[in-house]
């Protein structure tokens, strides 16, 4: 889903891992909504091996035979090349100089005036998506996207949550709900309507600080699911210890 489609944001560790990709690629994905094929995942670095659909079967049997002869994680790699196809069909990397010389900016008014100077099939596509979008949250998914590329994983959780509140508070995140996946009219009356209207004190608010609620650990939910604990799960992470049984 199209986060600013439905006047909400790119979350979900996004404003850490998206500006972290080749170039301007993740502010493309952001900021449009934009998929990528199997190929153009392998090459912009979200994924390592590109493997036929009729084959993913044969992964877990080919991990579980390295690990069983004690073969070093760079071995599943190399296991892994035997099944993975040719990534000839990613076109992320060709339209590269494109996207990083429209995306490039910090001003979604600036990318919209770069995509007018492109004047190329796919900016014009690219500028019509965003003429769809929820004009704050393009500017709020633009800022998040500046912000967590100096940012911690952390950090940008943080930020993600404080905008989450904000966001979903206001009239746009229900009206988007509404046109897109309730009445499915795609006719969105965004408030305000244009990049024109939105202020830079609406963004900022999208970003002061809120003290973070982290509830305390429900551990007897865990035993009737047979599942370890948040507590458990830490530990074995940090100590690479096996996860405790549970009760």
């Amino acid at each position: 889903m199209p986060e600013n489609r439905i006047g909400f944001f790119t979350d979900v560790g996004a404003s850490y891992v998206l500006p972290r990709l080749p170039g301007e690629i993740g502010t493309y994905m952001s900021l449009t909504g934009a998929r990528l094929t199997g190929a153009d995942a392998v090459q912009a670095g979200l994924a390592t091996h590109l493997v036929p659909v009729d084959r993913l079967g044969e992964i877990p049997d080919l991990i579980a035979r390295a690990l069983l002869h004690r073969a070093p994680w760079g071995a599943v790699d190399g296991l892994l090349d035997r099944l993975a196809i040719a990534r000839d069909a990613a076109t992320i990397r060709q339209q590269q100089p494109e996207i990083d010389r429209c995306f490039g900016h910090d001003t979604v008014e600036e990318v919209l005036v770069a995509l007018q100077t492109e004047d190329s099939d796919w900016s014009r596509h690219a500028a019509g998506v965003l003429a769809q979008q929820c004009p704050t949250s393009l500017k709020v998914t633009l800022k998040a996207m500046r912000r967590g590329a100096r940012a911690s994983f952390g950090r940008c959780m943080a930020m993600e949550y404080g905008i989450c509140q904000t966001l979903i508070a206001r009239p746009d995140f229900a009206e988007g709900v509404r046109a897109q996946l309730v009445d499915k009219c795609r006719q969105p009356a965004w408030q305000p309507a244009t990049l024109a209207e939105v202020s830079d004190e609406v963004v900022a608010r999208c970003f002061a600080r809120r003290r973070a609620v982290h509830p305390e650990p429900r551990e007897g939910l865990h035993a009737g699911a047979g599942i370890p604990t948040e507590i458990g799960t830490a530990t074995a992470v940090r100590t690479e210890a096996p996860l405790p049984e549970t009760a």
